[in-house]
């Protein structure tokens, strides 16, 4: 595992890009400092994937990836063997004249990131900066128009600093005596403000050069027609621009790459992709499904894939399978008895620099994108060779691999909704869930909704929508739930339960079918009036 932050990013960047380029798969995981943006926008079994979409775009688009972990697995020289290369990105927005995002954190997701060792000071202090798109053009014509050098966008920065080290230049060089130093330089470690300044003594002195060598500012004596030269090759601007554009590298390499790209349950993870890295998310469900895909056109998700290697292979292998959480099914999928039910299991190794992750870093990105891409490495060898003929039992490629899971490609999980996941380059499918049960009370009672969840919560994942004082909607996540909710309620003395008809239980469909019955009867009667006065004439 390599820890990546602002300090060393530049540094490993190349390798980064090297081992993207040679990846066959990549896992990715991300940390966020929240996940509910208010208690009122709940996931709900009535949801619909375009009403979930736009809950869900209201519930993370307050929020930023602290933390982005990145594996790339990579064919060893050796046959059927993977070397994993884990990357651990502290990320943290930028702030420079008009760029400020405010983001929030809630109080919960960050007492879960302690819990699991999350370090704060590499999230505050050196969290690699980053931009989407169209704060990239913002940055940009601000540079072109010199707006930074209005006070206005000047607000937040340390003029006092800057000043203060002009002073220190200044005193430096009118320095005449033979044991002044040949250059000044100075540690400046926030990236904006190393911009600024560099900028600022090149402005104030003309016989003067600056450059940037990790977070040192160099200052060195030139004469005029050096300095003309320097001033003709100048990439200042580009190198604040490449800077703060930062992790977005990462991503914009992955969409040229066009790498098959695994994570867990990453619905939350790709939308908040696009959120930061790509463009604010669009409105429309469909536009968000159209730009993700364009970006990453495979993309497997482990918490779906799983359901499928059940369904699929013998009871003996699904048994062992523990589905609970990601470190559950990575150490089930480890595990002797099932590396031991097919042959050729291809061996996963670590990178020395990742020796650590030999042991349990569970919620770590960098850990839990290692872990998703084992999990689809052995599950898709699982699916593979359920028919142990077709393949005579010898090693396969990543292809093949991949291959095993077609019917899972681009399906991304989704928990608690009218359907269990989203296909990203396609429609939707259909709901398998059962349909809607009415509730109402019986008499003249009211409906006690509260009670209700609770009565009907002890059979399995249950919603309740009121309809009236008297009347509500109930769905349930599967048939054995619904079966047992119909059987708990059939014979109840408070509430009466039925499989719900839109034509007999609401109120508005009804009003909308008497209402076209009643025009179509007026238009009639107005029809044949017409037609027997032009008889009579």
């Amino acid at each position: 595992m390599t820890d990546v932050t602002a300090d060393n990013f530049d540094e490993l960047w190349p390798h980064i890009q090297r081992n993207i380029d040679q990846a066959v798969l990549v896992g990715i995981d991300s940390e966020f400092s929240g996940i509910v943006a208010s208690p009122k926008l709940k996931n709900s079994l009535f949801d619909t994937m375009p009403e979930r979409y736009t809950l869900q775009r209201q519930n993370i688009s307050p929020f930023t990836i602290t933390q982005f972990g990145l594996t790339l697995f990579v064919r060893a020289t050796e046959p059927n063997a993977y070397v994993a290369h884990p990357y651990n990105f502290y990320l943290c927005p930028p702030s420079f004249g008009r760029l400020d995002p405010r983001f929030s954190c809630q109080a919960s997701s960050l007492q879960f990131l302690r819990r699991y060792g999350f370090d704060f000071n590499k999230f505050i202090y050196g969290g690699i900066p980053f931009l989407h798109a169209e704060d990239e053009a913002m940055l940009k014509a601000d540079i072109k128009d010199r707006s930074m050098w209005s006070v206005k966008d000047r607000v937040n920065v340390d003029e006092r600093f800057i000043q203060e080290r002009c002073s220190a230049v200044s005193h430096w060089l009118s320095d005449a005596s033979p044991d002044a130093p040949a250059a000044w330089s100075e540690e400046v470690r926030e990236l904006s403000l190393r911009y600024l300044l560099q900028k600022e003594l090149r402005r104030r002195f003309a016989d003067v050069w600056t450059s940037s060598h990790g977070s040192q500012v160099l200052v060195t004596r030139v004469t005029p027609a050096m300095r003309c030269d320097l001033e003709a090759t100048d990439d200042l601007d580009q190198w604040l621009v490449t800077s703060l554009v930062g992790f977005t590298r990462v991503m914009r390499h992955l969409r040229v790459r066009q790498k098959p790209m695994v994570g867990h349950n990453c619905m939350l993870d790709l939308m908040l992709i696009h959120h930061l890295f790509i463009g604010p998310l669009p409105k429309e469900y469909h536009r968000f499904k159209a730009e993700i895909h364009s970006w990453f056109p495979e993309v497997y998700d482990t918490r779906h894939i799983v359901h499928s290697v059940k369904d699929m292979c013998s009871e003996e292998v699904s048994a062992l399978l523990d589905t609970s959480s990601l470190l559950s099914l990575h150490r089930s999928l480890g595990s002797r008895a099932l590396l031991a039910a097919v042959l050729h299991t291809p061996a996963i190794w670590l990178t020395d620099a990742a020796s650590r992750y030999k042991k349990e870093a569970a919620h770590e990105a960098g850990y839990d994108a290692f872990a998703a891409g084992c999990c689809l490495l052995r599950m898709a060898h699982l699916i593979a060779h359920r028919d142990a003929s077709s393949f005579s039992h010898r090693p396969l490629s990543v292809r093949e691999h991949l291959a095993a899971l077609s019917q899972n490609k681009n399906h991304v999980n989704v928990i608690r909704a009218t359907v269990n996941h989203m296909c990203l380059d396609g429609p939707d499918p259909r709901t398998e869930r059962p349909r809607w049960f009415h509730l109402a009370a019986r008499g003249g009672g009211s409906l006690n909704v509260p009670e209700v969840v609770e009565l009907l919560s002890q059979y399995g994942a249950v919603d309740v929508r009121p309809c009236s004082a008297r009347q509500a909607l109930v769905a349930v996540g599967n048939y054995r739930c619904a079966k047992d909710v119909m059987d708990a309620f059939r014979k109840d003395k408070r509430y009466t339960i039925a499989q719900y008809s839109a034509l007999k239980h609401s109120a508005l469909v009804r009003t909308l079918l008497w209402s076209g019955v009643a025009v179509s009867t007026g238009l009639g009667a107005v029809l044949l009036l017409s037609q027997l006065r032009r008889t009579s004439s």
